[in-house]
């Protein structure tokens, strides 16, 4: 009986391998297995890619794994995987002041073949602001393409200034005119404040101040130049700006403090990001309600541009899928996704024909400003060492803000430090 069974099964195993030989040779074969892209991303754009995963499956017939990591570890965990050649990401979702050192590492791989390709779908590069692109290009290469994109407005609350007579400042004279005007400290009002904390938000809110005045932080050799006359002048005027019209906390205010002080009525105006709008306008959370407007940061002396940032997708060089990388980026930022999913996911969008539709501007008006702000926007220059740069450079205007150093002291202390940091680089090899 157990001769019978054992004869059974081999000859269930010898037909069935009969059959896989005999189906080969007709050119049968098992399905291939579907294509497998992953995400490396952040927050909100990591939940918006996930909304749109099952979609771009259905569609495309590839499928999306989304990894997220908070801001702390996005860039230790990034710089793994691509430095490393990995290949185990197929896009990435970075800042665009961190797209120098990704670029130049080359760890990324130009879209340029795919958007030329008749038979892949395009992208209009033309439907995003200049400054939203510039970090994603070197030449005529481009890695990247923006999802978001804020630059810094000007909040304001309208029946705050109709009460003072004050039409809306559109240079930075006028600005302080009107914020002086506007504080009151015995009655805890004041005319306007932007963050100014040491580190990241002094360095950020400064840098609107800075290129106003016709400054800027390197020359082309990578020397700084940040302690310039123009940049000393405009140090000078935020300092006095903030120290005749914000509240006296504003030292240690990052955007959070910032923007509840608009919103409880305290500030008349403010330096913010337009992705803050949302708080003001919330009834649960503002007592402002109906009061706030938006317009551009006003002009310097010598030029009215406006700090930004920008994030956008890329793809890793080592990506064994590349078009497929390509089509859900192209996915992700379609007109009717970027409206459907980006926006009320809470995204600071950026394509033009997106926001500047009536429909959107009505609900959120602060696009228009932010907008035409991005036309020529800039950003800091992103060098690997530009994380170091920016907590000298904002600890130097916290310094000068609170009074324990002249701004000309504390921009020349931190030109030499910048300076030391890329010398010890190797930014100023001898010739």
């Amino acid at each position: 009986m157990q001769n019978k069974k054992r004869f059974v099964s081999l000859t269930m195993i010898f037909i069935l391998l009969t059959s896989i030989v005999y189906f080969a040779g007709l050119g049968y074969a098992a399905p291939e297995q579907k294509v497998t892209i992953r995400i490396l991303s952040i927050s909100i754009f990591a939940t918006a890619a996930e909304k749109l995963a099952s979609e771009f499956e259905k569609k495309f017939g590839v499928k999306v794994v989304v990894d997220s990591a908070p801001w702390e570890t996005l860039r230790e965990k990034q710089v793994l995987e691509l430095s490393a050649r990995t290949g185990v990401y197929d896009i990435v979702a970075w800042c665009g002041i961190g797209m120098k050192e990704y670029i130049d590492a080359g760890w990324l791989y130009p879209l340029n073949e795919f958007l030329k390709d008749p038979k892949l779908p395009k992208i209009d590069l033309g439907d995003f602001p200049k400054a939203a692109m510039d970090p994603y290009m070197k030449g005529d290469l481009v890695y990247g393409i923006p999802h978001s994109a804020e630059a810094f407005i000007l909040f304001y609350n309208k029946r705050r200034l109709k009460e003072a007579g004050l039409a809306i400042p559109t240079t930075m004279d006028e600005l302080y005119q009107a914020a002086k005007k506007m504080t009151d400290k015995a009655k805890g009002q004041y005319g306007f404040a932007c963050p100014a904390a040491k580190g990241e938000h002094a360095c950020s809110n400064w840098s609107t101040f800075l290129w106003s005045w016709g400054g800027d932080y390197f020359d082309k050799d990578w020397k700084p130049i940040f302690n310039s006359k123009e940049g000393v002048a405009a140090l000078e005027f935020f300092v006095k700006l903030l120290k005749d019209c914000a509240p006296p906390g504003v030292t240690a205010w990052g955007n959070e403090e910032t923007t509840n002080s608009f919103a409880q009525g305290e500030l008349a105006m403010m330096q913010m990001w337009k992705g803050l709008a949302a708080i003001v306008r919330d009834p649960k959370r503002s007592r402002v309600v109906g009061e706030e407007h938006f317009a551009r940061m006003p002009a310097g002396p010598k030029a009215q541009i406006a700090r930004f940032g920008a994030w956008g997708h890329s793809i890793a060089a080592d990506s064994k899928y590349k078009e497929e990388a390509y089509k859900f980026i192209y996915f992700y930022n379609t007109p009717e996704n970027t409206r459907n999913v980006l926006l009320p996911e809470g995204i600071s969008i950026c394509r033009k024909s997106v926001v500047l539709d009536p429909a959107i501007l009505k609900d959120e008006p602060e696009f228009e400003p932010q907008m035409a702000a991005l036309e020529n926007a800039k950003e800091r220059p992103g060098l690997v060492e530009i994380w170091e740069i920016i907590e000298i450079v904002g600890r130097a205007v916290n310094e000068a803000v609170v009074g324990t150093k002249s701004p000309r002291v504390a921009l020349d202390e931190a030109a030499v430090e910048v300076y030391r940091l890329l010398e010890k680089a190797g930014y100023y090899k001898k010739k």
